[in-house]
Protein backbone atom coordinates (compact mmCIF):
# COMPACT_ATOMS: atom_id res chain seq x y z
CA UNK A 1 0.00 0.00 0.00
CA UNK A 2 1.25 3.48 -0.88
CA UNK A 3 0.66 6.08 1.82
CA UNK A 4 1.54 9.76 1.37
CA UNK A 5 3.15 11.18 4.52
CA UNK A 6 4.76 14.60 3.81
CA UNK A 7 6.24 15.02 7.32
CA UNK A 8 9.63 16.34 8.49
CA UNK A 9 12.10 13.72 9.75
CA UNK A 10 15.58 13.57 11.24
CA UNK A 11 18.19 12.05 8.95
CA UNK A 12 21.64 10.51 9.30
CA UNK A 13 23.61 11.40 6.18
CA UNK A 14 27.17 11.01 4.88
CA UNK A 15 28.70 13.53 2.51
CA UNK A 16 31.40 12.26 0.15
CA UNK A 17 33.47 14.56 -2.07
CA UNK A 18 33.26 12.12 -5.00
CA UNK A 19 29.46 11.64 -4.91
CA UNK A 20 26.83 13.84 -6.49
CA UNK A 21 24.26 13.26 -3.73
CA UNK A 22 24.65 12.86 0.05
CA UNK A 23 24.29 9.23 1.17
CA UNK A 24 21.18 8.73 3.32
CA UNK A 25 22.05 6.17 6.02
CA UNK A 26 18.99 6.30 8.33
CA UNK A 27 16.05 8.47 9.33
CA UNK A 28 13.86 8.82 12.41
CA UNK A 29 10.10 9.12 12.16
CA UNK A 30 7.53 8.69 14.95
CA UNK A 31 10.29 7.82 17.45
CA UNK A 32 11.51 4.91 15.29
CA UNK A 33 14.85 4.68 13.48
CA UNK A 34 14.77 3.29 9.95
CA UNK A 35 18.15 2.05 8.70
CA UNK A 36 18.58 2.28 4.95
CA UNK A 37 19.43 -1.04 3.31
CA UNK A 38 19.52 0.27 -0.25
CA UNK A 39 19.10 3.52 -2.15
CA UNK A 40 17.00 2.64 -5.20
CA UNK A 41 17.19 5.99 -6.97
CA UNK A 42 18.07 9.65 -6.52
CA UNK A 43 17.20 12.68 -8.60
CA UNK A 44 16.73 16.45 -8.40
CA UNK A 45 13.44 18.32 -8.59
CA UNK A 46 12.85 22.04 -8.68
CA UNK A 47 9.92 24.01 -7.28
CA UNK A 48 10.50 27.61 -8.29
CA UNK A 49 13.92 28.54 -6.91
CA UNK A 50 14.00 25.63 -4.44
CA UNK A 51 15.93 22.49 -5.36
CA UNK A 52 14.99 19.17 -3.76
CA UNK A 53 17.15 16.04 -3.70
CA UNK A 54 14.73 13.12 -3.95
CA UNK A 55 15.46 9.59 -2.71
CA UNK A 56 13.74 6.25 -3.08
CA UNK A 57 15.10 3.90 -0.40
CA UNK A 58 14.49 0.43 1.03
CA UNK A 59 14.47 -0.54 4.72
CA UNK A 60 13.42 -3.70 6.53
CA UNK A 61 10.02 -2.08 7.14
CA UNK A 62 9.34 -1.17 3.50
CA UNK A 63 10.21 1.30 0.78
CA UNK A 64 10.19 5.05 1.39
CA UNK A 65 10.32 8.24 -0.60
CA UNK A 66 12.21 11.13 1.01
CA UNK A 67 13.39 14.52 -0.17
CA UNK A 68 15.91 17.06 1.04
CA UNK A 69 15.05 20.76 0.74
CA UNK A 70 18.41 22.34 -0.15
CA UNK A 71 17.24 25.87 0.75
CA UNK A 72 16.00 25.04 4.25
CA UNK A 73 18.28 22.02 4.91
CA UNK A 74 15.27 19.91 5.91
CA UNK A 75 14.43 16.26 5.26
CA UNK A 76 10.83 15.31 4.45
CA UNK A 77 9.30 11.83 4.40
CA UNK A 78 7.11 11.93 1.29
CA UNK A 79 5.65 8.44 1.18
CA UNK A 80 5.84 4.86 2.36
CA UNK A 81 5.25 1.61 0.49
CA UNK A 82 4.63 -1.02 3.14
CA UNK A 83 6.43 -4.37 2.92
CA UNK A 84 3.16 -6.36 2.84
CA UNK A 85 2.18 -4.73 -0.45
CA UNK A 86 5.34 -5.23 -2.50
Amino acid sequence: MHAPINRPVEALVSFHPDREFPVLRAFRWNSHRYDIRETNSTHRERDGETVFLCYSVSCAEGDFGLRFNTDRCRWILDSIFELDDR
